[in-house]
């Protein structure tokens, strides 16, 4: 029997927020319960190579939990590390093991990494898929147990591809093109926020300051709606990521990460159901330790998607 491990409870302090990041939404809607706790699973690669696990927990005061997975074999470059889905299987002591996979791109190819902890220890491994993929910034795997997993990817021309991604020869990942839209030059970075068989989500932002939602129907033609949530002071963040949870009354609540890698700072956010700009959102306070992180992607269950818009 297998059985997914949970992420962290995040239980974050409301403090005041310091320089050009944005504060809170309370202009434009009330804030979700202070009472409801999510946490938030992120992974990253930094410049020494090495693939790192980082957990935000209990209060903005305490360090992430961060654990080191040592350098990724086969890894020759990244630019940018994709959406991670984490999968567990703990009941049986002798066979434990934790596994987040990734997708990024590099220089000029996309590849798969695997982390993977158990009794043998933890190491990162990674796989080039294909070459040609120069120019790609930033991705988001949107990957659950829906029918279908996508993988977005923005490109330096401004345009946002989406690739179908399927199973080939022993199961190694094949990407195969599914459209693209122009005009998402002046994003920043962008993270999925929410799942359905109808559409995915990615919240995003942009250099101008805006922070956005983009919407992308899972119909054969791609297509995306972009709805504006904040229309300034968001353009500090090159790194955006979140949890999503459940609350008791059968809403959601979102927990977002806004990073500045330069400066090494971090803030949290809590949210509410994204749709537009009237969506709440509360500034929870700059994140206690140091935030420089070239890459940083979120990582969710295996068997489990946001649904946080």
């Amino acid at each position: 029997m297998r059985t997914i491990v949970t992420a962290l409870v995040l239980s974050v302090v409301a403090t005041g927020l310091a320089g050009s990041v944005p504060a809170s939404g309370a202009a434009t809607g009330a804030a979700p319960a202070a009472a409801i706790d999510c946490a938030v699973s992120m992974a990253s690669v930094g410049d020494d190579g090495h693939y790192r696990s980082i957990g935000v927990s209990v209060s903005t005061t305490r360090p992430p939990t961060v654990t080191d997975f040592g350098a990724v074999s086969g890894l020759t470059s990244i630019r940018s590390l994709s959406t991670g889905s984490f999968d567990a299987d703990t009941m049986i002591p002798e066979d434990w093991f934790q596994e987040s996979t990734h997708l990024g791109t590099g220089t000029n190819v996309v590849f798969q990494l695997t982390a993977r902890a158990d009794n043998d220890g933890r190491r990162a491994t990674a796989e080039n898929l294909a070459s040609r993929w120069s120019g790609f910034r930033r991705t988001v795997m949107a990957s659950s147990l829906l029918p279908t997993r996508y993988l977005y990817a923005l490109h330096d021309n401004g345009s946002l591809y989406r690739y179908v991604i399927t199973s080939g020869t022993a199961g190694r990942p094949v990407l195969t093109g599914a459209g693209r839209v122009a005009g998402f030059g002046t994003v920043r970075d962008m993270t999925l926020i929410g799942r359905t068989p109808q559409y995915d989500a990615l919240l995003a932002n942009t250099t101008t300051g805006r922070l956005i939602l983009i919407k992308i129907p899972t119909t054969a033609t791609m297509t995306a709606t972009t709805t504006t949530i904040r229309s300034r002071t968001w353009q500090a963040f090159d790194h955006l990521a979140l949890g999503n949870c459940a609350t008791p009354s059968g809403g959601t609540v979102t927990t977002l990460i806004g990073v500045n890698s330069a400066s090494g700072e971090a803030y949290a956010y809590r949210m509410g159901f994204v749709t537009n700009s009237s969506t709440p959102i509360q500034g929870l306070g700059r994140l206690a330790g140091t935030w420089h992180y070239p890459t940083l992607a979120s990582v969710f269950e295996a068997t489990s998607h946001p649904r946080g818009a």
